[in-house]
């Protein structure tokens, strides 16, 4: 359902003249697929808080397996740092370093 109906506003945005230059989606494979192959000049990037989910959802499914469990406190503090990390950047080598930060 997502796939078709980004088919279709694509398709009248391009019928109305407009251009799209970014487009911000969840993280749906479908969707990622059909930008890839169809839309190769439009920037695709992914909203902040699907990416934000999925990391937090991972992460929290690592630490529990690797019995880590005191760390799981921390899954919190990790994901506001992503938020923080990519909300105040402003290029991909300050995205880089401040996430990277979360090391030391």
């Amino acid at each position: 359902m997502e796939l078709e109906g980004l088919k279709r506003q694509m398709k009248f945005l391009a019928e109305q003249g407009i251009s799209v230059h970014t487009l911000i989606t969840d993280r749906h494979l479908s969707v990622n697929k059909w930008m890839r192959e169809n839309c190769k000049a439009v920037l695709h990037a992914y909203d902040l808080w699907h990416v934000a989910k999925g990391f937090k959802k991972k992460l929290l499914a690592q630490l529990k397996q690797r019995d880590n469990k005191p760390l799981c406190v921390w899954s919190k503090a990790m994901t506001n740092h992503l938020y923080h990390s990519v909300l105040y950047s402003n290029s991909p080598q300050v995205l880089e370093a401040k996430w990277l930060s979360m090391e030391r």
